[in-house]
């Protein structure tokens, strides 16, 4: 699959503020140019639309890039955790050995959990 460019995404942003027009020719213009931007890169619209896939858990090291990828599974949170996670995602300093010792903790649980959900896809 052709990545999409900055170039591209400039240019399908651009043409796609214009679906909002008053008038019907510029809409149905401005989707056939959309559409045949996509084409041209060698690119099908989920391809476009799809989200990046998540980072896969052993890549992480970072604690905050951790406790995004944990927050990605309020279902299995705590409102406390959820805030705790905001906390440490959001800081600059490195957590103490007691806020690593909790996220330790919460990860093992979203893991899991993450492992469930993939199996039951």
């Amino acid at each position: 699959m052709t990545a999409v460019t900055a170039d591209l995404a400039d240019k399908l942003s651009k043409v796609c503020g214009m679906f909002g027009s008053a008038h019907d020719g510029e809409r149905a213009t401005a989707a056939a140019l959309a559409d045949r931007l996509v084409r041209d890169a060698g690119l099908t619209w989920p391809d476009i639309i799809r989200p990046a896939p998540p980072p896969r858990w052993l890549d992480l090291r970072d604690p905050r890039d951790i406790a995004r990828q944990c927050a990605r599974y309020p279902a299995i949170l705590t409102p406390w955790e959820c805030g705790f996670l905001a906390e440490i995602a959001g800081r600059r300093a490195p957590p103490s050995l007691k806020q690593l010792r909790v996220l330790a903790e919460i990860t093992e649980r979203a893991r899991t959990f993450a492992e469930i959900m993939e199996a039951a896809a």
